[in-house]
């Protein structure tokens, strides 16, 4: 059985999903600087750092 935590982490990882697409988009734009782009990836890696902690936190321990 699924619980809201898998759910969770399902949403995180589309939301991490859609602002790499967001950026992806900004980067064929010619309106949107380069800086502007560095900064929306920059976004993106604090969220995966984030969930990736969380997940890390979260493992189980072979002890």
């Amino acid at each position: 059985m699924m619980d809201s935590h898998y759910f969770g982490l399902k949403a995180e990882l589309a939301e991490i999903k859609l602002k790499l697409a967001h950026v992806g988009l900004s980067l064929c734009d010619r309106h949107t600087s380069r800086e502007e782009a560095a900064g929306e990836l920059e976004e993106v890696m604090k969220l995966f750092e984030g969930l990736e902690e969380r997940l890390r936190n979260e493992a189980p321990t072979n002890k």
